[in-house]
């Protein structure tokens, strides 16, 4: 009976050091977690913000893009074609540089939903659709600041090939 009670005590005194090891495993794994959770939150901010970011340098290449399409068609109205295809290239590259913040939004929208995704958080998802209108609005003013490019070469091309 001894011997069992001493085999009982062993196993008792192997059980509790199991319990504190996955007590304590448990606990570092919790730290890890939330650590983790952070860290993510903190990466889908910063895609958030690029996502915001790049939508406004989209929108100022749109605006960069109306200038310099007004100022293409105005030339080609007087009759100065080099003037007016100068500042046609001036469009065109801030139609370009709209495409790009437009593209550079949807990829920091991108890393922000997979970031949210991950954890299936709801702030986090909260978050990544503050990216998702950036996103969106990034691709409506590069798409815009294209239209304007094509409707002054249009006018640019026409003043080009009529006899002055």
């Amino acid at each position: 009976m001894s011997g069992e009670l001493e085999e009982l005590y062993a196993r008792l005194a192997k059980l509790e050091t199991e319990h504190a090891e996955l007590c304590k495993a448990s606990a570092e794994t919790k730290q890890r977690y939330t650590s983790l959770l952070q860290m993510m939150k903190e990466l889908t901010a910063n895609a958030v913000e690029a996502s915001t970011r790049a939508a406004a340098s989209a929108e100022k290449s749109l605006l960069a893009s109306q200038q310099a399409a007004f100022a293409a068609k105005e030339a080609a109205i007087v009759g100065a074609i080099q003037v007016a295809d100068a500042a046609l290239t001036a469009a065109k590259a801030a139609a370009d540089a709209a495409g790009e913040a437009a593209i550079a939004s949807t990829e920091a929208w991108t890393a922000a939903l997979v970031a949210a995704g991950h954890n299936a958080n709801m702030e986090l998802l909260a978050m990544s659709s503050k990216a998702s209108q950036s996103s969106r609005d990034a691709t409506a003013f590069a798409k815009e600041a294209l239209r304007v490019f094509v409707d002054a070469f249009e006018v640019v091309k026409r003043a080009a090939a009529s006899p002055s």
